[in-house]
């Protein structure tokens, strides 16, 4: 605490603190890492559970050391912790000897290329989760349970997480394997890596993901959710400034609700189906006392609504910015660009039937918006209406609305049967000893690795 308040004092902006050994409180002035975690599949998938743990307990920027700190990491094992570790709040590559960075391997720095683009990508929705955990305690990085409390299935599931609201990450945590066995809790989801979708709806499902030593790791968005993603860039000042897509997941009809951080999801509606998020976005740098201010979130809502008279559905999307108040309205910082609202799980749309408008919230003027192209995919689902290229701007909202025929449900693909993914029979060996995970030839033929680590 001494340290934070003098480099605030030193800087007159955000200090960076980061520690291993914490306490409760830490949280609210530094971020934390999981200690010296060794090279192995054992310690990566341990990692988890502790990022969970510094979450619920109040420290939400933790992360642990990716590829591990001591002994040294085989390339399978660093590529997949590199897949894995781009997802950790606090994410960084870090050794006792400094011998596994990522572009020692070709296959690992290929892995972390794809992963990292894809955190990049998702910074607007990564940054509005360390909001909500600022302003409501809510972890960045949360087990299943945590969304999906009454599921009996999640009581002991820590291989997957969700960064924020809706965003499911599920790694290969198992060497040897081509993917892996994925639980999807009840809902429908929406693959944003390989574009596959599950269908929960009925209850929770397994679902077999396959996912190559290169490949990021698999997510998707649950029904339900719209999260803010961007273009990706080199910094995270690129990033921000890139321009914004919105993506809206639909749920199934009577798909149940899932807890979200601090607000109540969408209420039901016979014949509707409704998605809800926000982004939230400030300076990056200015100090603040207390949660973060209200004027720097935007919230986005979607609903599809069906007249069965007519035998045709509506929908409307809306970005729509806080109301004034007497403490005052929407903040004014640099927003970026939106330039693609897709939603996913609705049926076919006519194309022209898409209007798009920005409306000024004090006066009600409409300006209508030239989407460059509208687009609609048959086999996703997947209504995609880009090239708005509309700065965004505080107190001017922007609605899109879209009809077609039928029910506004989509077309979703039910869940695979799972069934085991084998070994390689040619894998390395990978870990400290045997384990009834870990049957492949060599493990079995030495019993442990030489020095315990490879």
């Amino acid at each position: 605490m001494v340290t934070a308040d003098a480099l605030t004092a030193l800087t007159g902006k955000r200090q960076f603190i980061f520690t291993r050994s914490s306490f409760l409180g830490t949280g609210a002035v530094a971020a934390h890492w999981t200690g010296d975690t060794a090279s192995t599949w054992d310690d990566m998938r341990a990692s988890l559970p502790m990022v969970f743990q510094a979450g619920l307990a109040g420290i939400p920027f933790v992360g642990a050391d990716i590829c591990g700190f001591m002994k040294y990491a085989s390339e399978e094992l660093c590529s997949r912790w590199a897949a894995l570790g781009a997802w950790y709040p606090y994410s960084r590559n870090h050794h006792a000897d400094g011998y596994q960075e990522f572009w020692r391997w070709p296959k690992v720095a290929a892995t972390a290329r794809a992963a990292y683009a894809w955190r990049y990508r998702a910074l607007p929705h990564m940054y509005t989760a360390f909001a909500d955990a600022r302003e409501r305690g809510c972890p960045i990085a949360r087990p299943l349970l945590f969304g999906w409390p009454a599921d009996a299935n999640l009581t002991n599931r820590y291989e997957q997480f969700t960064i924020g609201d809706g965003l499911l990450v599920s790694p290969v945590l198992k060497g040897g394997r081509a993917g892996t066995d994925a639980y999807f809790p009840a809902g429908v989801w929406y693959g944003l890596v390989d574009g596959g979708t599950v269908d929960a709806s009925a209850g929770g499902a397994w679902a077999t993901l396959a996912s190559a030593m290169t490949d990021p790791a698999p997510v998707h968005l649950a029904g339900g959710a719209i999260v803010p993603l961007g273009a990706g860039g080199m910094t995270t000042a690129a990033a921000r400034a890139a321009p914004l897509t919105v993506v809206a997941a639909l749920p199934r009809p009577a798909s149940p609700v899932w807890a979200r951080c601090g607000a109540a999801p969408p209420a039901p509606r016979p014949g509707s189906l409704a998605a809800t998020g926000s982004m939230f976005l400030d300076d990056g740098e200015s100090v603040e006392d207390g949660p973060p201010g209200a004027g720097h979130r935007v919230s986005f809502a979607l609903s599809v609504d069906d007249d069965a008279a007519a035998g045709a559905f509506n929908g409307s999307f809306l970005l729509s910015w806080p109301k004034a108040s007497a403490s005052g309205g929407c903040a004014n910082v640099s927003w970026p660009m939106l330039d693609e609202v897709r939603v996913l799980g609705v049926a076919p749309v006519r194309a022209a039937s898409v209007r798009a408008a920005a409306v000024d919230r004090s006066t009600g003027a409409k300006t209508k918006l030239t989407p460059k192209y509208v687009s609609f995919d048959d086999k996703a689902g997947a209504l995609t209406v880009g090239g708005l290229k509309h700065a965004l701007r505080c107190g001017v909202d922007v609605a899109i609305t879209f009809s077609g025929a039928g029910t506004g449900a989509g077309r979703v693909r039910g869940a695979p049967t799972v069934s085991p993914l084998p070994f390689d029979p040619a894998c390395d060996c990978d870990d400290v000893s045997p384990t009834p995970d870990y049957t492949c030839p060599q493990q079995a033929a030495y019993g442990k690795c030489a020095d315990g680590f490879m």
